[in-house]
């Protein structure tokens, strides 16, 4: 993995985030890219954690806190189970020739609109942002991420549309439930959706 590497599979994750259909079918397509995909996906949840246990007073022991690691962390795994689940209903309710990997990696691309979370931790720091807005973000990507895979269930996939926002919509309530699910779980009942 080299620096220019980096800097063009950011790009393609821009292309994919604009829904140019030449890249995202190639993000589909490449297997090698699903390391990367998974760097995309993870870097701000990992980045957030660390960059949220230095503002406690005990530092960066904070960072196994239940109240720090899973809040931020719960979404990605919330998002893998969205990522999941929509191959797995393409695949075995509309027969959808879908690779999940392939949905993975798509996804993850588009998850970049979440290296926002970064910025907006570092403005909270400085008092010009308020946490609750992470959950906005979240929401926001979320959606967008979800109509990614709307249409790569269509283009690539070549579902018909009706089926694919099924599985789409359907992807936003397994969101909800797993990430609900893990934070009454992992959290307790400090936890929210937003």
């Amino acid at each position: 993995m080299k620096i220019t590497d980096f800097q063009k599979e950011i790009k393609n994750a821009f292309d994919v985030v604009r829904l140019d259909a030449v890249v995202t079918k190639a993000v589909y397509d490449r297997k090698n890219l699903t390391a990367w995909a998974a760097i995309i996906l993870f870097l701000p949840f990992v980045v957030n954690v660390i960059l949220s246990s230095l503002s406690f007073p005990s530092g960066f022991s904070a960072i196994f806190s239940s109240f720090v690691f899973w809040p931020i962390f719960i979404p990605a795994l919330s998002i893998l189970a969205v990522m999941f689940f929509i191959g797995l209903f393409a695949d075995k309710v509309y027969k959808a020739k879908v690779e999940y990997m392939g949905i993975f990696r798509v996804m993850s691309y588009g998850s970049i609109i979440l290296w926002l979370s970064m910025v907006l931790l570092l403005l909270s720091f400085i008092g010009f942002m308020s946490f609750g807005a992470f959950g906005l973000i979240s929401l926001v990507a979320l959606g967008w991420v979800l109509y990614i895979a709307y249409n790569t269930l269509m283009k690539v996939c070549t579902m018909k549309d009706q089926a694919a926002m099924i599985t789409v919509i359907l992807g936003f309530f397994v969101y909800y439930l797993v990430q609900s699910s893990l934070g009454k779980i992992l959290v307790g009942d400090f936890y929210r959706f937003l």
